[in-house]
Parts: C-alpha cells; structure tokens; sequence
C-alpha cells in the first residue's frame, strides 16, 4: 500500500499517473487502486492479431488501410512502414515514399482536407521554427504584388519612380516581391493611352503696369472628353456601383456634373458622375482640363472652347439604355463666367431670372415673378451689348449678358422642377425644408448670413468659417474643390524636380488619372473596421 498524501495535496496526488506493470498502462493514482488489469497480449496472440491484419490489409480495397467494425464507430488500421533511417540521410525515393505516406494519412485523420491540416500545422509552430523549416527546407516565404496593385500604391501614396525602385529594393530584402516597372509602365500608358496632351497655350495675364499681356501657360487636357466619359460609365457599371439614389435620378438617366475652380496656382475643370454612392469623392473626380493661369473668361475661351461640341453632344446622348444629362456646377463666380454675367456684384446678378438686384429682398408678393434666364436670351442680349459697343458701365441696360456662354447647357433644368416638385408634395417649400432650416440655425449660432445676392445663399469667407464648427452641428459641408488642390498641391511636391513646365504640369495630371482610374481603385482594399475598446 502506498502511503496516502496529507488532505492539503489529495486533489492534486488524484491526478497523479502511476504506471502498472501488470497491464503496461499510466493510470491515475485516484483510479489506480480499483482499476481492472487488461493484460498484454501474450506473444502467441500478437502472431495471431499481426496474421488478422495481414489479411485484412491484403484484402482491402484501399492497400495499406483497413476499418473493422466495432460495436460503435469502425477502426481504422493503417501499415505505416519503419524507418530504418533518419529522412534527412535518405534516398530522395524514399523520401517521397515517406511523403505518400504521410499524406494518406493526413488524408485519413483530417477528413480528406490534407492541405487544411497542414496549414494548422505549420500554425503551431512558433515564428522561429517556421522560419527555419523554410529555409532549411529551400522554400522561398516572398510575397507576390501584381503590376495593377503595385500601380495603385504608387498612384494612392504619390511616389514617383525612382522612390518606387527603392521601396522595391527594401521590400525585397523582407520577402516581399513588386511586379516589375516595365509591365507597371505598361498598365499605365494603356490607361491614359493618347488621351492626354500638354502644350504651351496663349492665356492672358494682369501687367504690372496696368491692362492685361498675353504669355505661354502650360495646359494639359484630355482631348477625347466623350470616351473617357464613357470609359467611367462602363468601368463603374462593370463594378456594379451605379446608383439612381433611391429614385432622386429618373431611372432612365445618368448624371454628369461638369465641375470647375480654381487653386494653387492651376485652374482645374473636371468631370463626376453622379450616379455613384459618393459622387463628390476625389476618386470620382477625373480633372480633364488644366492651365496654369488666371480664370478669367478670356482664358476660359482658350481651354475649353474645344470641348463645347463634346460636352454638348454628351448632353442628351445614349449610354446603353439611358440618357445623359449634363450639369454645369461650381462657385457663383465660375458659373456667372461660364454662362456670360458680370457676377454677383451686377444689376441683375442670378444665374436663373432678371431680377434687379435692389429687388431681391422685395417680398414676391410685392414685386412678383421675374422673367427666366435661357440661353437664346442670354445670347440675344448679348448681341445687343456687342452692337451697343461693349461698355461694361452700360451692362445693365442687357441684364448683365457681357459674353456668351461657354456651354450650350442649360442652367435650369427639369431635374431642378422634379425636385421643387417632390419637396412640396412632402409638405413644405423648397426654401423651408428640414435641411435648410438646420443649416440656417447653424449659420446663425455663429453669426453667418446667408447673403440675398447669392439667392440666400453664403459666400465662400462664410463657408471657411462654417467648416470650423460644422461636425458641431452636424452639417454636412464638402468642399470637393479644396481636396483636389490639396491632391494636386501633394503631386507638384513630387514631381518638382521636373523643370519643364508642361511636362511637370502632365505628369501631375497623369498621377491623377492613375490614381483616380476605377480598376486601380478597386485593387485598393478598404480601411479596416475600427474596434472600440471597452
């Protein structure tokens, strides 16, 4: 008898192993004293076993393995040869034996997943002891970036090649492989193909003496407005992320916002298609044309008259089964230019009717409604100041029509009506609907008028110091505009080093159009979820 353990260490003597030499087997102590004794197998009876299996092997369907029935689940038997020698000594055809082997047996154990339980395996082996059994196994552990990846990290991060060929070299030394520059540089020129040109440009400069001069400005432009359009459509399509937003687009239409500003020195016009969940994201928007000078209405002539057939035909052409329908959008100031006004400081400053400017704050009830802007008139008038000498001072006397417009695109359209329209029927006017009035309380708060000049709208020094408090309110402003210099500011730090002007001016455009490309942006994986801390 073995002497019991003071109370203080019985439970953990239970758990104890004792072996018992009767029966060959480890027991523990708590069970060992009433254990039933399962002799061994006497040597007449491992010949005889040996004899069974034998027989059960060779009879088998499956040479090697054999399941024999129980009173519950089947056992299974498998001949697994003995190793007369260590596998790092031997033949490469035992070898290979070996490794048939050890893969039907992971077969057997795993479920017919012997790839799966590898994986677990290697997995529990610590980070040392798997990087030794691959270099002692010659197995290279690098991973592999494609050219179309490695594109849209060079264009996301804004790196210029030769800072990519030494991201390339330290990324090597870890394993970790980049496609080549040669089949990267041919992604890229089938991207922008010859869809992109640069040239010196005669634009028109303030003189420091008084009056206007004309210089040579870099402008770079996409010539083939249309297709590139198009190529948006069919890549967002293919993507699937085309969106009518709930029925706010008729379903027979797809939008496109022709959107212009100027900042950091370039005047930037661009393109955006507002069938996408985020139509006002920097990834939608694609600069199509781009000078480095002032954004008067002469240079506007300059840079953008060739795409007046372009985008006109783009207005109310077929793409599949829909129809396109172009917007002119931007600051007050842009579209006063782009449609051929004086601007907000005129006698008769909106966009949309010929309203005095002293009038606007007459109740309507009072003054009634003006008569609409459309673009024969805003023609028609324009004509009349041609013929009456082009004063400015006599402007007014043509409802402040000084140029004609850049665009035959209307600036009051049907969507505008639909959208009147379905603000009523909800139950309240345009100008008093939830957000408005939320906008209204918010400017107020801090001391910000919506000016009556701007149609109740507020002007741009206002927007800035709406911005600092805006998250506070939560009202959401986007100032599109401000990302895309921001953007550009970033790409012309890179690019620096070039000193020709046009073609420093082309490579930051290119940048942008990689960067923006939508197969590149799907390679992009999106940001991780954050998880909160408790």
């Amino acid at each position: 008898m073995h002497q019991v353990p003071h109370r203080k260490y019985s439970s953990i003597w239970r758990y104890v192993r004792r072996h018992c030499a009767e029966c060959n087997r480890d027991i523990r102590s708590g069970d060992y004293e009433g254990h039933e004794c399962v002799p061994s197998l006497t040597p007449e009876e491992e010949k005889q076993a040996a004899e069974l299996l034998k027989r059960a092997i060779s009879t088998s369907p499956d040479k090697g393995v054999v399941q024999l029935a129980t009173g519950g689940a089947p056992m299974t038997f498998m001949q697994v040869t003995k190793a007369k020698q260590q596998t790092t000594s031997a033949c490469s055809r035992t070898t290979k034996m070996r490794c048939s082997e050890m893969q039907r047996i992971r077969s057997i154990v795993s479920g017919g997943e012997a790839s799966a339980l590898i994986q677990k395996e290697v997995l529990t082996l610590s980070d040392e002891e798997r990087q030794c059994l691959l270099a002692t196994a010659s197995i290279s552990s690098s991973i592999e970036i494609g050219p179309a990846q490695v594109l849209a990290i060079k264009a996301g991060l804004a790196i210029p090649w030769n800072k990519l060929r030494l991201l390339r070299r330290w990324l090597k030394s870890s394993g970790i492989h980049l496609a080549g520059e040669e089949r990267m540089r041919h992604i890229s020129s089938h991207i922008v193909g010859d869809n992109l040109k640069g040239e010196v440009a005669p634009f028109t400069f303030p003189h420091p003496s008084g009056g206007d001069e004309i210089k040579g400005a870099p402008l770079v432009y996409i010539p083939h407005l249309v297709d590139k359009v198009i190529h948006f459509l069919n890549e967002n399509e293919r993507a699937g992320r085309l969106t009518w937003h709930e029925g706010f687009i008729p379903a027979s239409e797809v939008w496109i916002k022709i959107v212009g500003d100027k900042g950091g020195g370039t005047f930037k016009m661009s393109f955006q298609i507002v069938n996408i969940d985020t139509p006002n994201a920097v990834h939608n928007t694609c600069v199509f044309s781009c000078f480095a000078a002032d954004d008067s209405v002469t240079n506007f002539h300059v840079a953008l008259d060739r795409f007046k057939e372009q985008i006109e035909h783009m207005h109310g052409m077929k793409w599949r089964q829909y129809t396109v329908k172009v917007f002119i959008c931007g600051d007050y100031e842009f579209l006063s230019k782009m449609y051929g006004l004086s601007g907000a400081s005129g006698c008769y400053p909106c966009l949309y009717c010929k309203i005095r400017r002293d009038q606007m704050a007459t109740p309507l009830s009072i003054r009634g409604h003006a008569t609409e802007r459309s673009l024969e008139g805003m023609s028609a008038d324009h004509q009349c100041y041609i013929s009456s000498g082009s004063i400015k001072k006599d402007a007014q006397k043509f409802f402040n029509c000084i140029s004609v417009p850049i665009f035959d695109i209307p600036i009051v359209q049907e969507a505008k009506v639909a959208k009147c329209i379905a603000a009523v029927e909800r139950g309240y006017p345009e100008k008093e609907g939830p957000f408005v009035k939320i906008l209204d309380n918010a400017l107020q708060s801090f001391g910000v008028q919506r000016q009556q000049y701007f149609s109740g709208a507020f002007i741009g020094n206002h927007v800035h110091t709406a911005l600092q408090w805006a998250n506070t309110y939560h009202v959401g402003f986007g100032l599109l505009a401000e990302s895309i210099h921001a953007k550009f500011n970033r790409l012309g730090l890179v690019f620096a080093p070039i000193r020709d002007r046009v073609e420093n001016l082309l490579c930051i455009v290119k940048e942008h159009l990689l960067s923006i490309e939508p197969q590149l942006v799907a390679a992009i994986p999106p940001p991780a979820k954050r998880v909160k801390n408790i």
